[in-house]
């Protein structure tokens, strides 16, 4: 598989189990959670503050829909670690 796809597959599959590990879709039915979409929508420079000053970093922004509720979520690139909601 060319390296660009992997890269892909592997921001894609940190988004979805996120999301699917956010207490927003846990609390979802059931059944809406077997009919989730997730569409990623691109990336875009998000601005984090800390105590000590501000900063601008690169985020996959992701929207899942769920029984009719629509959510954005981000997952910073530099710290793949935290898919955080963002609305």
């Amino acid at each position: 598989m060319p390296k660009m796809q992997t890269i892909q597959r592997y921001f894609g599959d940190l988004m979805t189990e996120g999301i699917r590990a956010s207490v927003w879709f846990r609390t979802a039915p059931s059944e809406f959670q077997a009919k989730a979409k997730i569409k990623v929508l691109g990336v875009e420079q998000r601005k984090f503050s800390s105590m000590l000053h501000a900063t601008m970093r690169p985020a996959l922004i992701a929207e899942c829909e769920v029984g009719g509720e629509v959510q954005r979520f981000c997952l910073l690139l530099d710290n793949a670690g935290n898919v955080q909601p963002i609305n």
